[in-house]
């Protein structure tokens, strides 16, 4: 018997199947099921570390932010000269490592005129000091804004070539009196240095290659790992760069100052990434958070895998124990199939296995055994039979043979020298008949015929 039409290769095929379709099921639906819960946990991450970002930017922001504050309503209340401000541009700058330089523009003592006078002192580690030099352009273009708004803002980031870093200018405006709702007499910046932002955002990694970055309202980047484009362009710039529109919209969605979730390939790595992104409002900058989803879904993988090597181990010690087991089970079977077809090769005396079970296999054995007997005793009669009638056909044939002894057969003798031809046929319906004929001469020109007939 090949093995493959055997019973027990076909039930094993049968159950393994099954088992395997379940399994696998089984291994898809936890895979779709984790992923997404992976997913969402790593959503969940984003916002949590958007929003420490946020607010660890926001704290260290005002901590700059509420000294040139302090300053501006002291200014503003008290008239200082040239010699005072300069005191006040170094404390200022002094006052903190994060800030590279500190600048004063007092109306009183510069005129309107293009002829600006400005104080301005930068500050370095090393506690050298250098000047910089403010273009008229962007003096002016701080004035305007602030005779509009009235409020203090953060400057677009700009690459600082003394320093070497990117900074971004704090600007507060300067009143005559504290009430801000009084004449402008002047502003108040600082420089803030962006490199010790970048530093500190490391401490809220999650995984290997996730990272922060943040861009400003026109785009430009403030904190970018990489160098994947220089501090002049924007994201729009870059997303034209490489072709990409999925990025394209996700910096008009940050710069807009909407916050929310997106998935594409990041501008880093160029790897299918979960991004979320939420604005600064102080500051009209968004940050946002980026998970790789191969390294985020890089356990689930590895989960997977070992779920899958476990579960085909499982799948051929199953295969081994249903083999052995089916086999067991199966001998019965095989034995009585065996002596089946021993009976059919005319064996009817063949040994029939000792099942004593009270299942079908017993049930079976019992009636196969029965139509064994029954078979051997009908073969018997029927040997019986069949030597009773060949004893009797030899009776009938020795009775037909007696019979036709009787006949005439030969007519030639008879018809010797008359003018007549003489045959005859006697065909019994079955072995032997009752019928009987004869002739003979009754005188010289006379003939008689005897025929008998059975009824």
């Amino acid at each position: 018997m090949r093995v493959r039409n055997s019973l027990t290769f076909k039930l094993s095929f049968i159950i393994l199947s099954v088992v395997l379709f379940i399994f696998t099921a089984i291994v898809i639906f936890n895979f779709k099921v984790t992923q997404k819960l992976l997913v969402e946990d790593a959503k969940k991450n984003a916002q949590y570390i958007t929003r420490l970002t946020i607010s660890q930017i926001s704290d260290e922001l005002g901590i700059v932010e509420e000294p040139v504050k302090l300053f501006s309503r002291y200014l503003s209340e008290n008239k200082a000269g040239p010699g005072q401000l300069k005191r006040i541009v170094d404390l200022i700058a002094v006052n903190s490592d994060k800030i590279s330089g500190s600048f004063i523009y007092d109306f009183h003592h510069s005129g309107d005129s293009t002829d600006v006078t400005y104080y301005y002192r930068y500050y370095y580690n090393n506690k050298t000091n250098k000047k910089k030099n403010v273009s008229n352009k962007q003096l002016s273009s701080w004035i305007q804004k602030l005779k509009i708004t009235r409020k203090p803002f953060w400057s677009e980031p700009e690459y600082d070539s003394i320093i070497g870093e990117l900074t971004s200018t704090y600007i507060v405006p300067l009143f005559d009196t504290a009430d801000s709702d009084k004449k402008m007499s002047g502003l108040i910046a600082i420089d803030l240095r962006l490199l010790w932002l970048k530093e500190s955002l490391q401490k809220n990694k999650v995984y290997n290659s996730d990272y922060i970055f943040i861009i400003s309202k026109n785009g430009k980047p403030v904190v970018l790992p990489g160098n994947r484009f220089d501090y002049g362009s924007t994201i729009f710039q870059l997303a034209k760069k490489i072709n990409n529109p999925e990025i394209y919209e996700l910096g008009k969605k940050m710069s807009s100052g909407e916050s929310g979730f997106a998935e594409l390939p990041d501008f880093i790595q160029g790897k299918s990434s979960l991004i979320y992104y939420e604005p600064i409002l102080s500051t009209n900058w968004s940050v946002g958070v980026v998970f790789p989803k191969a390294e985020l879904l890089q356990k689930l993988y590895t989960t997977t895998i070992i779920l899958g090597s476990v579960g085909l181990l499982g799948f051929l010690l199953i295969l081994i124990f249903i083999i052995l087991i089916m086999r067991r089970e199966t001998k019965p079977l095989r034995t009585l199939s065996a002596a089946a077809k021993e009976i059919g090769k005319g064996n009817f005396d063949a040994p029939m296995p000792d099942i004593h079970t009270k299942d079908e296999v017993g049930i079976l054995k019992d009636s196969l055994q029965t139509m064994q007997e029954e078979l051997v005793t009908y073969i018997k009669n029927l040997v019986k039979a069949t030597k009773e009638k060949e004893r009797i056909e030899g009776e009938l044939q020795i009775a037909q043979e007696i019979q036709m002894g009787y006949l005439r057969r030969d007519f030639s003798d008879f018809s010797t020298g008359l003018n007549l031809d003489i045959s005859a046929l006697l065909k019994p319906a079955k072995e032997v008949g009752g019928d009987y004929y004869d002739y003979f001469k009754i005188s010289e020109d006379k003939i008689g015929f005897a025929i008998g007939i059975k009824t």
